[in-house]
């Protein structure tokens, strides 16, 4: 018996003395630097491979082509990602690209906008627009030469494409769609992203005044109740930590509206009120639903391929490949 309980002991201590994160995924487990990509090799793409496609501008009215390339490399740039290794890249491109088919095919089934691929201004469509933020000549090469990579794949999900939901980073741990939405999909489950801690604005802080509070939720919701007391309640969240659903002077309202009427970017939050403030502390971004953009960095710093990076994230999909054209004209 006695030596029993020895060998446990030290079992025990060996599994104790191997870092976080190191028993299930390969290599360090330390988070990758991010600095400016100054690329060390010769990056070419194909022109011909640039593609085309049709945009509707709901502001103006009025379709217009621009090239598939910028598209994707826009909403790079937006979350922050175009100076992440090839391997993440190409994850995060294949992941948009799948995103901008998915809404395709719902747009296009609804009649939303038939005539065009994609639009600015619905609320299936990502932001394809061109983002303030510029980068050097060699990094677009680059990331132009990792998109024409994946333009010929598409992630599918019992023969269905998927759809490309992702974030920044996350809390540490991806949400499952239905612990967040309430509905089942099958591979949008909750994975560990324990490497997104270190992401360098994983946690941030929100402070508003109450009587500001007050007005915006008046404004916006026609809530009722007095200005100089603050009524705020987490009515529901998940095991993570996510918010589902706030009370505000006994209005309930989702924390996707919530978050994006008071420019919080995370549904992550805890809430604190002081005599003259209402403060929200949050932890990752968005909703930490589907991939993390940063946590495919250091997957890819491990080692992992973007096919790897994406099974990770996304369970049980498979990368098959894919004609645009055949499909577009389907």
């Amino acid at each position: 018996m006695k030596s029993r309980i020895i060998i446990c002991i030290a079992i025990t201590l060996f599994f104790l003395s191997i870092p976080f994160g190191s028993v299930f995924f390969r290599g360090n487990t330390e988070p990758p630097e991010i600095k400016q990509y100054i690329p060390t090799n010769e990056y070419s793409y194909d022109e011909e491979a640039n593609f085309k496609i049709k945009v509707y501008d709901w502001a103006e009215d009025k379709t217009f082509e621009t090239d598939i390339f910028s598209c994707i490399t826009n909403q790079i740039i937006r979350d922050g990602a175009e100076n992440y290794g090839d391997e993440a890249i190409k994850a995060i491109a294949l992941v948009i690209y799948n995103d901008m088919l998915y809404d395709y095919e719902i747009t296009k089934k609804e009649e939303i906008h038939p005539d065009a691929f994609i639009c600015l201004g619905c609320s299936y469509c990502n932001d394809i627009s061109a983002p303030e933020k510029e980068i050097n000549e060699k990094n677009r090469n680059r990331i132009y030469s990792l998109i024409e990579e994946i333009l010929t794949k598409k992630i599918t999900y019992e023969n269905r494409i998927i759809q490309g939901v992702k974030i920044p980073f996350s809390s540490g741990k991806t949400e499952s769609a239905y612990d967040v939405w309430g509905t089942e999909i099958g591979y949008l489950q909750s994975k560990e992203s324990v490497w997104d801690i270190q992401y360098p604005n994983f946690s941030n802080k929100y402070v508003f005044s109450i009587s500001n509070f007050y007005d915006k939720c008046l404004k916006i919701w026609g809530v009722d109740g007095e200005k100089t007391k603050p009524d705020i309640q987490i009515t529901d969240k998940t095991e993570n930590g996510t918010v589902k659903k706030v009370k505000v002077f006994g209005k309930e309202i989702s924390s996707n509206s919530f978050c994006l009427e008071f420019g919080i970017n995370s549904a992550n939050f805890s809430v604190e009120v002081t005599d003259s403030e209402i403060i929200f502390l949050t932890k990752g971004s968005g909703m930490s639903i589907g991939l993390s953009e940063y946590g495919a960095e250091c997957l890819a710093e491990q080692g992992y391929s973007y096919e790897e990076i994406i099974k990770y994230y996304y369970t049980d999909v498979l990368i098959e490949n894919f004609s645009f054209s055949e499909y577009f004209l389907n």
